[in-house]
């Protein structure tokens, strides 16, 4: 009988666990007789879903979207396979869930034919999103639960340690070291170490390196918020942030909700309350914009969207007419743009017409099978006698895309209208906003973008400007917080706390502090004491700190995926090189290595979008389908 050992115990890790517990149950024929489970953190949850985290750290999906379970079943008789959604698990556990929407309903049709909503609402709940520690009492919730299944079957052991190499011995065989000079031999692995931290390049390693030579200088390394130790910086200190994005606002939750500070309604109005223990703190980017809000949510969580233009098996029929040679910026990105404005024009026609009129729409794309956004808008604005244009996602992400300021006021006027005009969008809904459905459309097609993105099917300059262009424009505009971390922000901007830095930021180190200036401005000029980088360390093999990743590079079971392309040329990502299903690792020599398995982050890029931390209550997505997949073959290895 065999050993197989899983390495990683946060969403990941779980769903492959719950999945062999339930196969298990089922007498599923298998050669595993134990089970080694290590997590470097804490068992059953992993890093980012620590439930020793502040509260003020959320979530950006609805948790009724969100499931570590296989199957639905109550609370009460919940096992591997079937069990609560978190929405559930929460509701159960706190009555902290919902926003008590009042609607308050005055339509004016502004001058795009949009519904002009008047909405207010009661500010004391979160309206869905959660604390990111109650997803981790969750986790841990179905982690007990898939423990004691498996422990009746058979022997489990649990390892809080951290694994730093893995040494291949003979007959696919392998021997597992850990932090604590524990060692043992494995037939299999499972590998869902999830995010890691990487080194940096030169200019952010100089930044960090001041620092350490200058007492009165701090740097905080790009990672999870909640493993920084923010208590180090004081209400006297200037705060620079490099990042707009997630994380951004988990840094500013932290040190102004999270140091005491409260958030109330007046007038209508998000007003900040401060605590008096707030540092001050400038943020910027290249882009200068804050991630967008999602839409209020309006989608039952069993939604699932069908796509027009854009759909898997129009991906797969385009991937294999270019031999897997597709450009994405000529070949996809129209595509996308077309499925984005069907949606957005849709929705415009009925918001005023109503859903037979947009109907005729729907079925005169089809019909004629329209694929071009500039046709689409023909067809619109003949139905609607107006003269639209079609959406640009690229300046939808980049408002300020070359544009010069003369002074701080215009540049805060501009960024004022840009948030102001997205929370006014956000709380019209994910649906009853064109705006807001169309983008939320970005989400629903990930499905299909992986069809033609994953595995090489890009040409390899193509790939890469998939993930250096398009995959942050897809971020910016679809990935973002819940609506009321804009109106957060907005508040904090006007109490004085938070300041954006103009687009074109740039930090240089100096002797009294960091400097902070900003390319569309020229006169802008700031000096903080403290630097923090809150983007989120993208996957990068070569780079990775893990010791785990560095041995496995080292020893070669790791190796980059190399997209090659028809004229020789080549794009080194840095994702491992994995099969198809169920994802084994591609050694130096070419060699699959079949007793090995490799899901989540570290493939990132190799295949796209792997940072997902759940699946659907009532139905199965990739997250969980990868899940079954790595199972079943880890039964026979």
């Amino acid at each position: 009988m065999k050993t197989l050992t899983i390495i990683g115990t946060g969403p990941r890790g779980i769903s492959v666990l719950e999945r062999i517990a339930v196969l298990l149950e089922k007498n599923i024929k298998t050669s595993i007789s134990k089970i080694v489970i290590v997590d470097a953190v804490k068992l059953g949850q992993g890093r980012i879903w620590n439930s020793n985290q502040n509260k003020v750290l959320l979530m950006n999906t609805i948790a009724s979207e969100i499931s570590a379970f296989s199957g639905e079943g109550s609370f009460f008789s919940a096992k591997p396979g079937a069990g609560p959604s978190f929405a559930s698990w929460w509701k159960y556990h706190y009555d902290d869930y919902d926003y008590d929407y009042d609607y308050d309903y005055d339509y004016d049709y502004d001058y795009d034919y949009d519904y002009d909503y008047d909405y207010d609402y009661d500010y004391d709940y979160y309206g869905g999103y959660a604390p990111r520690k109650y997803y981790g009492e969750y986790l841990n919730f179905v982690w007990e639960l898939i423990i004691k299944s498996l422990s009746q079957r058979i022997e489990v052991i649990s390892k809080l340690d951290k694994v730093v190499d893995v040494i291949s011995i003979y007959n696919d065989k392998y021997t597992v070291v850990t932090e604590k000079e524990d060692i043992w031999k494995t037939d299999g692995l499972i590998i869902t170490t999830g995010h890691s931290i990487n080194s940096y390049s030169r200019y952010f390693q100089v930044l960090e390196d001041v620092a350490k030579k200058n007492n009165f200088l701090k740097f905080f390394r790009g990672n999870s918020i909640h493993e920084m130790d923010l208590s180090i910086i004081d209400r006297n200190h200037k705060v620079g942030v490099i990042g707009l994005g997630l994380s951004f606002f988990d840094v500013i939750a932290a040190l102004t909700e999270g140091r005491g500070g409260q958030f109330y309604k007046e007038n209508g109005s998000l007003v900040y309350k401060p605590s008096g223990l707030e540092p001050k703190l400038y943020c910027g980017s290249r882009n200068g914009i804050p991630i967008l809000a999602r839409g209020r949510n309006e989608k039952d969580s069993n939604y699932k969207h069908k796509g027009i233009i854009v759909t898997s098996q129009k991906m797969a029929v385009l991937r294999k007419l270019k031999n897997n040679n597709v450009n994405f910026d000529k070949d996809v990105w129209p595509l996308i743009e077309a499925e984005v404005n069907y949606t957005w024009l849709y929705q415009k026609i009925k918001n005023i017409y109503g859903e037979d009129k947009a109907e005729t729409f729907s079925l005169s794309v089809m019909k004629n099978e329209i694929s071009s956004s500039n046709e689409l808008v023909k067809i619109a604005n003949n139905l609607l006698n107006v003269n639209l244009k079609p959406l640009s996602l690229e300046k939808l992400a980049h408002p300020f895309l070359g544009k010069i300021f003369q002074n701080e006021e215009e540049w805060e006027s501009s960024l004022r209208s840009i948030l102001f005009e997205d929370i006014m969008e956000a709380k019209k809904g994910n649906i009853s906003s064109p705006l807001k459905g169309a983008l939320d459309v970005l989400r629903n097609i990930r499905d299909s973008i992986r069809t033609v993105v994953d595995f090489g099917g890009l040409t390899p300059e193509s790939h890469c400007h998939f993930i250096e262009k398009y995959v942050p424009i897809m971020s910016l505009l679809s990935s973002g917080p819940p609506l009321f971390r804009l109106e957060q922000l907005e508040a904090l901007i006007k109490a004085g706390i938070v300041s954006i830095v103009p687009p074109g930021m740039n930090v240089l180190p100096k002797e009294t502090g960091y400097s902070i200036t900003s390319n569309s401005l020229t006169t802008y000029h700031k000096e903080v004491s403290v630097l923090i980088d809150a983007r989120i360390p993208i996957m990068d093999l070569k780079n990775d700190l893990n010791p785990l990743i560095k041995s496995l590079v080292r020893r070669g079971i790791f190796v980059p995926f190399i997209n090659k392309g028809e004229d020789l040329d080549v794009f080194e990502t840095g994702g491992v090189n994995v099969t198809k299903s169920p994802y084994n690792p591609i050694d130096k020599d070419g060699n699959i290595l079949s007793n090995i398995f490799v899901l989540g982050i570290p493939t990132e890029h190799t295949r796209w979008f792997m940072q997902s931390g759940s699946s659907r209550p009532a139905f199965w997505i990739d997250f969980m389908i990868d899940a079954d997949a790595i199972a079943r073959a880890s039964m026979t290895i």
